[in-house]
């Protein structure tokens, strides 16, 4: 690990043990949207679907602090490019978070959210590749947060080149993979996270 990794530690919340708290908490709400979601498409309630979007919606509004975390840690090491990624990501998950918002006060309809929310995810991922990159090769943070970062990426292209081409009862199990491969990295980041600044 370069010493860079652990020069930052000012407060707030993208202070590392804070954001990555708030990356452990994405991890939190990101499985009951996931539950919520399963009860939506079992015919449970039709409320369960909003509030999907809800808590799909905070996940990523947690997850920013830490994206502005990494920037600080990694900065030092990977140059400009790093800054360039974090604000495509943020602005992702404001595109993301608007569309998800705009569908449950019924401004906006199912199909145009699919498209904000594509888009919007794109540069996330990008992030997440990028910083996987740096873990795995020790240059941030710790492999696992590499590992579970490239995995969540080929699980997203999984289930995206699938779509309609699977069986929904089989697609939905590639979806499954991705929720599990996402929470796995919102815990890892966060772990590392705290751990960094304990260390410090």
């Amino acid at each position: 690990m370069t010493t860079s990794t652990a020069l930052d530690t000012r407060g707030g919340v993208t202070a590392p043990s804070s954001a990555g708290r708030l990356a452990l908490a994405a991890a939190v709400t990101l499985v009951l949207s996931g539950i919520a979601l399963a009860l939506f498409f079992s015919n449970v309630a039709y409320v369960f679907g909003p509030i999907n979007d809800v808590l799909l919606g905070l996940t990523f509004v947690l997850v920013v602090p830490a994206i502005l975390a990494v920037r600080r840690l990694a900065v030092d090491v990977t140059g400009s490019w790093i800054t360039w990624l974090t604000y495509a990501a943020v602005a992702g998950i404001v595109l993301l978070v608007v569309g998800q918002v705009l569908l449950v006060t019924g401004s906006m309809s199912l199909g145009m959210s699919f498209i904000t929310l594509s888009v919007g995810v794109l540069p996330f991922m990008a992030w997440t590749v990028g910083i996987g990159i740096l873990a795995l090769r020790g240059r941030i943070l710790t492999p696992g947060v590499g590992f579970w970062g490239v995995g969540m990426a080929v699980a997203l292209v999984l289930a995206a080149a699938t779509w309609g081409v699977l069986p929904m009862g089989l697609w939905a199990a590639f979806g499954v993979v991705l929720l599990l491969a996402f929470t796995g990295f919102l815990v890892v980041l966060g772990r590392a996270m705290v751990a960094l600044e304990r260390g410090h």
